[in-house]
Order: C-alpha cells, then structure tokens, then sequence
C-alpha cells in the first residue's frame, strides 16, 4: 500500500478532517481506495460518524465525472523528487554567471535619465471601475495547476461557519428568496430572484465553501442572472442591502 502518510487527514478527536473525507471519497470515485493510508481506510471501516460523512459526500458527487481530470494531489503525487545531476548544475552555474556579467556590463553602459514632459506626472493613475450590475473584479482565478493540487471531493464539503450564518436568523430587512433553493444544484445561466424591505442597490456576493469570495455583483433590480462559469463544486452566496447582510444560501454548481 502506498504512501502510508495520513498527517492532516484526522481531528484532534479522532474523526477525519474534511480532507480526510474528500480524499476517501475521492478513492471511491477513482476506484483507488487500495492506495489510501491504511489508517484511514481503516478508520472508516469501525467508524459510523466518519462512514456516514463519507457517504454523503459521495452522493453529492454522484454526477460528476472524475475521468478528464489530471494527476491527483494525492495517489500520483510523487514521494521522491527528482535530484538535479551535476551536468544541470553546471549549465545552471554558467547561466547565473553570464546573468552577472551581462548585469555589470549594463550598469556601466552611459544612459540617459528619463526627461519629463511639461505638464505630465510620471506616476500612472488608475481610476476605480464602475461596478453597477457588473461583477467586481476578483483576484485572478487559480491556474489549472494549482486547482490539480487540491482534493477533488474537498471543493463538495460544507464550511461551518458558513453553515451556522446560514441557518441563523438574520437581523435585517424582510427579505424573500424565490430562488435558487438552499442546496439546489445549478449550472451558467441560473437566475438568482428575490424580494426585500431593503432599499436597493443589493450586492450579492458568491463564496466557495472555503469561505473565499469568488464573485461579486451590484445590482439595482431584484434578480441576478448568473452568466459566468464556475467549476463544479458547492459554493454559498450572501445578498446584501443598505449595509446589511440580509440572506445566506448555497447551492451546487454542476
């Protein structure tokens, strides 16, 4: 059995973390459960709590197709990394030393300071875009490398806190949400609808379930097409007014 290293997969009380679950039902999906940590695969043999979570997780992911992804984070990761042989060190060294002297020609070349034109600040400036009924600019969006290295299952378990701020009551404006249902799957193109006490604009704003803000939009009508992609995955959104935040829900995007 490979890769016997199960650190970060288990609680402090002896359950499995949400990556522990994630990698399990992963294993399932890829019919690889032969290579999890033995400690795992046992644990959720003898545990009801953890065989539960496990099982409906995996109903979640019941839809999606695991084959077109690419190496996983965890089964092909590779336990030994490659050591560079002297001939590359070599051929690095040369390349540091040439960087250095090519460095010391330029800085002793003469040059000419930068002349400033009458009435031109040399300090670019940028002016704020306009957000209304556009979504707000996000950092940019992970690489498709970086998204491999995470546990594929991981992007379909709940945050707790974002549970809790769900299914607490929210002092604010009367506000009606007519969809989507809390946990409907969704896909591009899903209408968000509502009605609310709250005078507009509202700003609804879209959360992975690590609790990371992955869209946001300003809006002055009640309803809210939502017109770009998102990788499948569970995501909450909240929708707030006049300062407030008025509704929490989450849904599944296929």
């Amino acid at each position: 059995m490979k890769n016997e290293h199960s650190e970060g997969f288990f609680r402090p009380d002896g359950h499995l973390t949400e990556d522990g679950a994630a990698l399990y039902v992963d294993a399932l999906k890829l019919d690889r459960t032969g290579e999890l940590p033995g400690t795992v695969l046992e644990h959720v043999k003898t545990c009801e709590t953890c065989k539960a979570e496990v099982t409906g997780l995996f109903s979640l992911l019941a839809d999606e197709v695991y084959a077109a992804t690419g190496p996983h984070p965890f089964f092909d990761a590779n336990p030994h990394p490659r050591r560079v042989t002297p001939p590359v060190l070599y051929r690095i060294a040369a390349v540091i030393v040439a960087a250095i002297g090519i460095g010391v020609l330029l800085y002793t070349l003469p040059h000419r300071p930068e002349v400033s034109q009458p009435g031109k600040s040399s300090v670019a400036t940028r002016s704020a875009p306009d957000t209304v009924g556009q979504p707000t600019e996000q950092p940019a969006a992970p690489t498709k490398a970086a998204e491999s290295r995470e546990l594929m299952a991981a992007r379909f378990t709940e945050s707790p806190e974002l549970e809790d701020l769900m299914k607490s009551s929210l002092r604010s404006a009367a506000t009606d949400v007519q969809s989507p249902a809390i946990g409907a799957r969704v896909s591009r193109g899903a209408v968000f609808r509502w009605t609310s006490s709250a005078t507009p604009p509202y700003e609804l704003v879209v959360l992975d379930n690590r609790d990371r803000v992955i869209r946001t939009y300003t809006t002055s009508a009640d309803t809210l097409l939502l017109s770009d992609s998102m990788q499948a995955g569970l995501y909450y959104w909240k929708l707030l007014g006049e300062g407030n935040l008025l509704y929490v829900g989450k849904i599944l995007m296929r």
